[in-house]
């Protein structure tokens, strides 16, 4: 455990702490007590019960994130280590601003990550009202990310496990947001994280693990979402515009997706993209997936005393989560926009999803990929 996470934040602050009921959030919440500040556990109750899957292969998975289990567990853990636990219920607000957003974006035959939106709307907007409800100052996850103090300022920087950093879903943070969040985990492994729960004696530490979409556990995203819709059908096209087959609605389909393409070609097709004026998915190769080039919007620079248009040389892209970054540079427009130049080609670029900036380890800035140059 590194101090430098606590950045001299005085002893006996009072800290709102997130707890899922996992083994991370448990731990943050551990360090926290240990390092002397008042700390308050709350779990966030995201999706309505009867929004739970009742068939399916995790329709019993009721340790996923926001189940009642998981809160159980939550709580189990405030107890062991002595803090007050609290449940929100925050479903309301959770379509608003996550689900319903999500669905729109399909609906434009784009493909967005609604972890990113859970994070930048759930994990720290609402939490921040609360956490002042409280009368809490600050807000700690068990995100793997770091954020570093210097002459300079406030910095995020990526979590030295480079299996577990989660700075991709928090790219949308802001230097100010910065000065009351905290990341106890962000100097450790998973692994030290586990062995540090087993040895403290929580019930939690060996839980699974949430994956992506944690808020949900049965089917394909688009199902649990309700992003799939009866859909206005269209014509499935080459990329000369000839038609090889009908679909029953674009947002059944994304990038790089091979079902419900049309089969007995030389090649094996896939949606290299969707024409959302034309209600057209357009199919090609593996190498038309291929792109270097994309514009972006929604652009969020977490030192926002930059002003555009600026550019970004030599700095580091990543166009999804669990992906390699490429270098490349960012130009960012007046109007709100921006252009991404890519060193090399990188596979399935995907309108709706976010594009993170780099330099090193630090988080620059962030923004949502409008347009792909195929």
């Amino acid at each position: 455990m590194s101090d430098q996470a606590f950045r001299n934040i005085p002893k006996g602050t009072k800290i709102l702490v997130a707890m899922s009921g996992g083994v991370d959030s448990s731990v943050a919440a551990y360090r926290l007590v240990q390092a002397g500040f008042e700390v308050v556990g709350v779990t966030m109750h995201l999706v309505p019960v009867e929004d739970k899957p009742t068939s399916g292969a995790q329709a019993s998975d009721e340790r996923a994130c926001c189940s009642i289990a998981a809160a159980e567990d939550a709580r189990r853990v405030a107890d062991k280590i002595g803090i007050p636990h609290y449940m929100l219920n925050l479903a309301g607000m959770f379509d608003e601003k996550v689900m319903g957003p999500t669905r729109a974006e399909y609906a434009r035959g784009r493909t967005p990550n609604p972890c990113v939106l859970c994070n930048r709307y759930m994990k720290f907007d609402a939490l921040f009202e609360r956490a002042a409800q409280l009368g809490c100052t600050h807000v700690a996850t068990g995100h793997y990310a770091r954020i570093v103090d210097d002459e300079t300022g406030l910095h995020l920087l990526r979590g030295v496990d480079p299996d577990k950093d989660q700075t991709y879903f928090l790219a949308f943070l802001t230097a100010d947001e910065l000065e009351t969040i905290i990341f106890p985990l962000g100097w450790d492994t998973k692994a030290s994280i586990r062995e540090e729960a087993s040895n403290i004696g929580l019930n939690v530490a060996d839980r699974p693990e949430s994956q992506d979409l944690c808020f949900f556990t049965s089917g394909t995203e688009k199902d649990g979402i309700g992003a799939v819709g009866k859909g206005q059908p269209g014509e499935i096209v080459l990329t000369d515009g000839s038609a090889v087959g009908v679909h029953d609605g674009i947002d059944r389909f994304t990038i790089g997706q091979r079902k419900g393409v049309p089969g007995g070609m030389a090649e094996k097709m896939y949606v290299i993209h969707i024409d959302v004026e034309h209600d057209r998915v357009v199919i090609g190769t593996e190498k038309d997936l291929y792109a270097s080039e994309f514009t972006i919007d929604d652009i969020s620079l977490v030192s926002g005393d930059r002003e555009t248009p600026v550019k970004f040389t030599n700095v580091e892209i990543q166009v999804r989560y669990r992906t390699k970054p490429v270098n490349g540079t960012v130009e960012l427009l007046e109007g709100g926009t921006g252009v991404i130049q890519l060193e090399h080609p990188v596979r399935a670029i995907t309108p709706g999803q976010v594009a993170v900036w780099y330099s090193g380890e630090e988080v620059i800035g962030a923004g949502t990929i409008l347009s792909v140059k195929r």
